[in-house]
């Protein structure tokens, strides 16, 4: 289990990340998208859906005009949005919309991120994706 304090270095090094990569590809590169989004998952586990969301609503929009190979990136983030709509009781048809397209973002992809949160994903709604292959 990750501590406060592995939280705050996790969001240390992203930050730094994150730098790198806008200086590399640009603040609208879909890598430098799925950095922020990655640290609205830092944000939100540190509970600070309210900043998180402000990265995702920034990071989205790129991810979704990037190409198929950005999908699984592009569910990851839908996925931690609606969570932290969820958090901040904000929206809930909104959530649900999220929570459906990062599953069919995420569906069929064999990173073993993606089935972590597909099997999530399934617990929290089952009813958002068909059951799990056996």
């Amino acid at each position: 289990m990750l501590t406060v304090g592995d939280l705050a270095d996790a969001r240390s090094l992203q930050d730094h990340v994150i730098l790198l990569l806008q200086a590399r590809n640009g603040p609208q590169h879909p890598d430098t998208a799925a950095a922020r989004a990655v640290q609205a998952q830092i944000l939100l586990a540190l509970g600070e859906p309210g900043e998180a969301r402000v990265l995702l609503e920034d990071a989205l929009p790129v991810l979704e005009q990037a190409g198929p190979d950005y999908r699984p990136r592009r569910g990851l983030a839908r996925y931690t949005l609606a969570r932290c709509l969820a958090a901040l009781h904000h929206d809930p048809p909104q959530q649900q919309r999220l929570l459906e397209l990062a599953g069919a973002d995420l569906d069929g992809d064999p990173d073993p991120a993606s089935q972590r949160a597909l099997a999530e994903l399934r617990a929290r709604d089952p009813s958002i994706l068909p059951p799990a292959p056996r």
